[in-house]
């Protein structure tokens, strides 16, 4: 009678019978992994947002230190350069030509950096072999002679640029601006330093001279110097 009344009483109900509780905690599993990827979606957009905005703001930074850093120069003068200033403005101003200290700035730069003795490389413009003067000397010197070449410039009626070019190439240069209407232009410098080295040229591998004609310039001087210091001007 036990035996019967436990299997009439239904406590082994069919499968039929039984609550589906397999399929209602595999919905919950499908709407827990769907959940978990509207979330890890939300999260990599907040990272991609914040990526953006951090990648703007150190973009903005380093302009703003670059043209701090560089002292309103396109490009930064070097710390040696720098060192001299003080000499330079004194020898400009009594060369009367304190207006053009950033340019004779730029020229130390591009002749030596501001490293040796003949920072202006101007001993060749007294006649006298290459690096013979000392720092004092050479800026003296190197001041004097862009004074001439100022002077000689407004006689012909050339423009700056003609001067920034002649003190690289010598003052005859110049002249030869002059039958060209007085202004310098980088054509006139490649047929000037073409006439002076007889065509001859050699490997050049600064950068301007890559982009310009894939890196040489004529053995005469450099046909770029007027590119090359006008990086450093304000």
């Amino acid at each position: 009678m036990t035996n019967q009344r436990k299997n009439a009483g239904g406590s082994h109900r069919s499968p039929a019978d039984r609550p589906h509780k397999t399929n209602r905690r595999a919905g919950t599993g499908r709407r827990r992994k769907k959940s978990a990827k509207q979330t890890a979606c939300h999260l990599l957009r907040i990272l991609l947002t914040l990526l953006v905005c951090m990648t703007a703001a150190l973009l903005t930074a380093a302009a703003a230190v670059y043209c701090l850093g560089s002292a309103r120069y396109k490009e930064r003068l070097s710390d040696r350069v720098l060192d001299y200033r003080p000499d330079v403005e004194a020898a400009a101003e009594e060369c009367g030509i304190s207006e053009y200290v950033p340019c004779l700035l730029a020229i130390m730069q591009v002749e030596s950096k501001g490293k040796g003795e003949d920072v202006m490389q101007a001993s060749e413009s007294m006649g006298l072999s290459p690096n013979t003067l000392t720092a004092e000397e050479s800026i003296l010197q190197g001041c004097r002679y862009f004074a001439e070449l100022l002077r000689r410039a407004e006689t012909l009626g050339c423009d700056t640029d003609s001067v920034i070019q002649a003190y690289n190439y010598g003052i005859g240069y110049l002249d030869y601006v002059a039958v060209e209407n007085g202004v310098h232009t980088p054509a006139l410098a490649v047929e000037y330093a073409r006439g002076r080295s007889g065509g001859r040229r050699q490997p050049y591998f600064h950068p301007i001279a890559i982009r310009a004609n894939g890196g040489w310039k004529y053995r005469y001087g450099n046909m770029f110097y007027v590119h090359l210091v006008k990086r450093y001007l304000p």
